[in-house]
């Protein structure tokens, strides 16, 4: 169970920096809040298909929620793409998706 407290803490984490509620996690995946409670304290095990749908929920890559070790900056570009998204058209959103792989992937091309 403690890969699933490790995940469970890491949804919890991206689901409070994006302001959404338990119970608007559990409405998108069809579960109660208190089941998102649960998968949160890793109390219970949550499936791969639910893993996908809270990344794509919180617009974060999957991979996010499946390894605990991820790179501070990308974490963070997330994050900022999180809060400016509320505000944006979805044409924009998308423009700010791509700018930030592309940078991504130039900053990986330089190593």
């Amino acid at each position: 169970m403690e890969t699933y407290k490790r995940i469970g803490k890491i949804i919890q984490e991206y689901r409070k920096e994006a302001k959404i509620s338990q119970e608007a996690l559990g409405d998108e995946l069809g579960y109660t809040a208190t089941a998102i409670s649960y998968f949160e304290n890793g109390l219970r095990k949550i499936g791969i298909e639910d893993l996908q749908k809270i990344a794509e929920f919180l617009k974060i890559p999957l991979e996010y929620l499946l390894f605990s070790k991820e790179k501070e900056e990308e974490k963070s570009s997330y994050i900022l793409k999180l809060r400016a998204a509320k505000n944006l058209s979805p044409t924009t959103k998308q423009s700010i998706v791509e700018f930030i792989n592309f940078a991504k992937q130039k900053n990986k091309d330089k190593k």
